[in-house]
């Protein structure tokens, strides 16, 4: 090999290494380029499921929010059926009370109408009885002073005088 050849040759090696570390430098930058990309879709990728999962805890929590809002609302719910019962069960109640008072009420009325009633037909029967001894009593009396009577009569008629007082002083 002779000396132009050995040149030749690190010519051609000085080249090609200049070649290859051109070619390195590129590739280098083109790695580092990529490197780059590769951590910037990296960390898009990770933002993305930090975000999705965020959105997953997010949307969790909303779904627990929901089902204990509508645990609560059927609470509630119930429990204003039980409030609407226990009024509607008051108000019958309070109906039947007052029906009870009333015929209560009514009864007692009639016990004491019965009882008015009653004492009013003992107060007829006392009214008749009275009635019966007094025109008994008068008949007697009519009949004791039916003498005196006649006799009085008679005076009037032969003496022509009308009033007693008169026919007292003229015979005293």
């Amino acid at each position: 090999m002779t000396s132009s050849s050995y040149k030749y040759m690190l010519e051609r090696m000085e080249r090609d290494y200049i070649s290859s570390r051109l070619k390195a430098n590129e590739l280098e930058v083109s790695i580092k380029s990529k490197a780059q990309i590769l951590d910037l879709e990296s960390h898009k990728n990770r933002k993305t499921k930090e975000e999705r999962l965020q959105s997953k805890a997010i949307f969790d929590s909303l779904m627990l929010n929901i089902e204990k809002e509508q645990k609560d609302r059927q609470e509630r719910i119930i429990e204003l059926q039980k409030c609407i019962k226990n009024k509607e069960e008051s108000v019958q109640r309070r109906i039947e009370r007052q029906r009870r008072n009333a015929e209560i009420a009514e009864a007692a009325a009639n016990e004491n109408k019965d009882s008015s009633e009653l004492i009013l037909r003992q107060q007829l029967y006392i009214n008749k009885l009275w009635n019966t001894f007094m025109r008994k009593k008068m008949e007697k009396e009519m009949k004791r002073s039916q003498n005196i009577d006649d006799a009085f009569k008679a005076i009037k008629t032969a003496t022509q005088v009308t009033d007693v007082q008169e026919l007292v002083r003229k015979f005293l």
